[in-house]
């Protein structure tokens, strides 16, 4: 399957959502993506030549340009897809010396915040599979993929993946993970990146 520029209507038909055994309530569902190909996005959008600067509310704090999960309880699996030339048009890479107001703790403030602008924004809330994906000539804020980890039982599988050419304005290049927890259990994450 392949989405080019935008075509929401193709990626509906490689997207599965069916019941999920991680969730105690009927209602929650599991998301499978894969084999799907996104290239050229936002090909037609203007340079941005200044960071959306904006009141921290989840999803505005968080602009996710293919997937934005925020309330989502059940497992999500992205494998064998191809993301390319996936880019925010940043004028330059110079945007945050540029902004006089500019505090990179900002960032990651809970008030007022410069938008993190990435390709999938997900809060992990049940098991989580990155596999066997391959990214390249894409960009963002920082991190193409930012992960926020709300559960202990959660698990997270990045496995296989290729990040290519690809580029942050700040920050990790390739992906992000916030874990909210007071414990950590787990091994030390490891990767190789070309």
């Amino acid at each position: 399957m392949r989405a080019s520029r935008g075509s929401v209507e193709q990626i509906r038909d490689n997207l599965y959502i069916v019941p999920s055994t991680a969730c105690t309530d009927t209602t929650c569902a599991s998301i499978t993506i894969a084999g799907c190909t996104f290239e050229d996005f936002n090909f037609l959008k203007a340079s941005i030549e200044i960071l959306p600067l904006v009141t921290y509310v989840n999803p505005m704090k968080y602009q996710g340009l293919l997937l934005t999960l925020s309330d989502f309880y059940g497992k999500i699996i992205i494998r064998a897809n191809t993301f390319t030339s996936l880019q925010f048009k940043f004028a330059h890479c110079n945007l945050f010396e540029e902004q006089q107001t500019v505090n990179t703790s900002s960032l990651w403030s809970n008030t007022e915040a410069y938008q993190i602008k990435t390709i999938m924004k997900i809060d992990v809330r049940a098991d989580l599979e990155i596999v066997s994906n391959v990214f390249s000539e894409c960009n963002s804020v920082s991190g193409l993929i930012f992960l926020k980890k709300y559960s202990e039982s959660a698990g997270i599988l990045i496995h296989s993946n290729t990040f290519t050419q690809n580029s942050a304005l700040f920050d990790t290049i390739s992906i992000r993970l916030d874990i909210e927890s007071t414990i950590w259990y787990g091994e030390a994450i490891t990767t190789t990146m070309q």
